[in-house]
C-alpha cells in the first residue's frame, strides 16, 4: 500500500558534491527495497540540488536547509522526519553493496536486543581504486572494547533501531564536530547491543576529499 511506511529510511546529507549520484543509485539499486531515500541538502551552492532532482525515484525525499547548518543539524533533521523502523546512514562519497540493507535489516530483525548493526568496509581513494580492508569488531563485547579507545563502527555502514532512539531520546550532539557518531554509539550502547556484520557491504572513500582525513 502506497501509504505503508518503509521499514528503513536512508539519511544522505550532501553539500556541493553533484557526484552524489553514484552513492544515490547504490542505494536505489539495493536487494532489500522497502525503504525511503531521505536526502538532505545543506544549502549547496553548486548544481547539486538539480542533479539530485533529475533522479526520477518515488523513494526519495529531498530536504534543502534554508543555510548551512552543518552535518550534524542535517543528520538531526533527517532523524526526526524519518519513518523507517530502522535508520541507515550513508555518506555522499560512499557506496554501498547491493545487498547491504538486505543482511543488516535480516539481523537486526532477527535480534531485537540489538540497537547499531555496522559492517566491514573496504576504503576506496579518489580513483576508485579499493584500498585498505577495514575489519571492525563483530560482537557486542569486542565493539564495547574498541569503543573506549576509537569509533567501532563506520558512521556510513550504521543501521540503528529507531525506537531505541526515540525512547532514550538519543540524537547526534551538535556541538561535536567530526566525531558525532563516536558519541552517538556511546549513547546507543547504554541501551542495546551492538556489532558490526562480518562482511564488506560498502565501499568508503578515503582520499583527499574526505572530511574524516581532513579533520
Amino acid at each position: 500500500m502506497e501509504n505503508t511506511p518503509p521499514l528503513v529510511t536512508v539519511i544522505l546529507p550532501v553539500y556541493n558534491r553533484p557526484h552524489v549520484i553514484y552513492t544515490i543509485e547504490s542505494i536505489l539499486q539495493q536487494t532489500y527495497k522497502n525503504i525511503d531515500l531521505l536526502i538532505i541538502d545543506n544549502a549547496s551552492t553548486d548544481n547539486t540540488v538539480e542533479v539530485i532532482r533529475g533522479i526520477k525515484d518515488s523513494r526519495i525525499r529531498l530536504i534543502v536547509n534554508e543555510s548551512n547548518r552543518g552535518q550534524t543539524f542535517s543528520i538531526n533533521r533527517g532523524l526526526k522526519l524519518a519513518r523507517g523502523t530502522y535508520i541507515a546512514r550513508i555518506d555522499s562519497d560512499d557506496f554501498a553493496l547491493p545487498s547491504r540493507i538486505e543482511k543488516q535489516v535480516s539481523f537486526m530483525e532477527s535480534h531485537p536486543d540489538y540497537g547499531l548493526v555496522g559492517c566491514w568496509v573496504h576504503y576506496m581513494n579518489d580513483a576508485d581504486k579499493l584500498t585498505v580492508l577495514m575489519k571492525m569488531p563483530v560482537t557486542d563485547k569486542g565493539l564495547r572494547f574498541m569503543q573506549e579507545f576509537a569509533c567501532g563502527v563506520y558512521h556510513s555502514a550504521a543501521m540503528m533501531r529507531k525506537s531505541i532512539l526515540d525512547e532514550f531520546h538519543i540524537r547526534y550532539n551538535p556541538d561535536i564536530a567530526m566525531a558525532e557518531d563516536y558519541d552517538m554509539w556511546k549513547q546507543i550502547m547504554q541501551h542495546s547491543k551492538a556489532q558490526n556484520l562480518g562482511e564488506v557491504l560498502l565501499y568508503y572513500r578515503r582520499g583527499g576529499s574526505n572530511d574524516s582525513k581532513k579533520y
